[in-house]
């Protein structure tokens, strides 16, 4: 059965590590972070959770890994990340991915080249209401061969554009296109992975909203003079429908935590919105106050859609 470890790059993610941590942890071999940076706790935590979960090992952490552009030191960095990986395949996540459906028998992957995992995307403001995006690519490839054979795999494109996309040298050359959901047009087989995730991708302010869209627009060639004005009417910024998107009313889900224990009652339900509150993962992971500490361990039993206990947003945390 093939190994399996996630790269991320990361700056400024305290609303969303210790739940991305706390969740992929138990499933993957490996977790790869290139930090840029953080000034807002994401480091600390990161560190608390190496030392204290059970699985702690598994994350290796880069610091001063900010891209002096997203252009191509982008791409260095991108591929320094990838490459820092020990395991067969490489997963890409962000931060604010978290995994809804895994497979943890993982041996229809032996020998594939690329997967692809199922998503669906949600926006809002931090705190305030949720939506999930219909519209956006619910397939994902960014599950990629790394060893066993070493196919050259490598990042390629600029952060935003439209090529943007790991290739692999052995099978494509300097080629670089891509055809996003088009699978069958790729020449290499992209399998399902059997994974469900849900990306919180524009749960982001306004503000950090906006600048990302105008980085994206710059890279894929738009004139400084225009940016401004085309990112703040597009849909992912104003979070209304329009460009072939649509924001439906969402709840954010309900997990089940066995491992974020109050001293004095055996468990608690977390509501993921409280979760993902900066301060409270800070308080759940150096135990200062609310009387809660983070026990050795990771999250189980998370509340699926079968519970019925009203609150649920899709099925959530379920492991098959």
């Amino acid at each position: 059965m093939p190994s399996i470890g996630s790269f991320t790059i990361i700056r400024n993610e305290s609303p969303w590590i210790a739940a991305h941590l706390l969740m992929w942890l138990p499933w993957l071999d490996e977790i790869v972070f290139y930090d840029g940076n953080s000034t807002d706790g994401t480091l600390e935590i990161i560190e608390n959770i190496q030392r204290v979960n059970v699985n702690g090992g598994k994350i290796k952490l880069f610091k001063n890994k900010d891209p002096r552009n997203l252009k191509d030191d982008y791409v260095r960095v991108f591929d320094d990340c990838l490459h820092s990986l020990s395991t067969d395949l490489a997963f890409f996540l962000h931060p604010d991915m978290l995994p809804s459906k895994v497979h943890k028998n993982l041996e229809h992957l032996d020998g594939v080249v690329s997967a692809s995992v199922a998503m669906r995307s949600f926006a809002g403001e931090p705190g305030g209401e949720l939506y999930e995006i219909k519209g956006r690519g619910e397939m994902w490839k960014n599950i990629y061969r790394l060893r066993r054979p070493d196919l050259g795999v490598h990042y390629f494109g600029h952060y935003g554009t439209a090529e943007e996309d790991c290739y692999f040298s052995a099978i494509t050359g300097d080629e670089h296109i891509h055809h996003g959901q088009n699978f069958d047009r790729y020449p290499y087989g992209i399998e399902p992975a059997g994974i469900e995730v849900l990306h919180f991708s524009d749960v982001r302010t306004y503000e950090r909203r906006l600048g990302r869209m105008k980085s994206c627009l710059e890279n894929q060639g738009y004139a400084r003079n225009v940016i401004d004005d085309i990112a703040k009417e597009h849909p992912r910024v104003t979070l209304k429908d329009g460009n072939g998107l649509s924001f439906i009313p969402a709840k954010y889900f309900v997990m089940t935590v066995t491992d974020l224990i109050p001293k004095q009652i055996s468990g608690i339900e977390a509501h993921c919105q409280w979760l993902l509150n900066p301060s409270v993962v800070s308080n759940l992971i150096y135990g200062s106050t609310n009387n809660y500490e983070l026990k050795k361990g990771h999250l189980t039993n998370y509340c699926t859609i079968g519970n019925n206990c009203g609150d649920c947003y899709g099925n959530t945390g379920s492991f098959e």
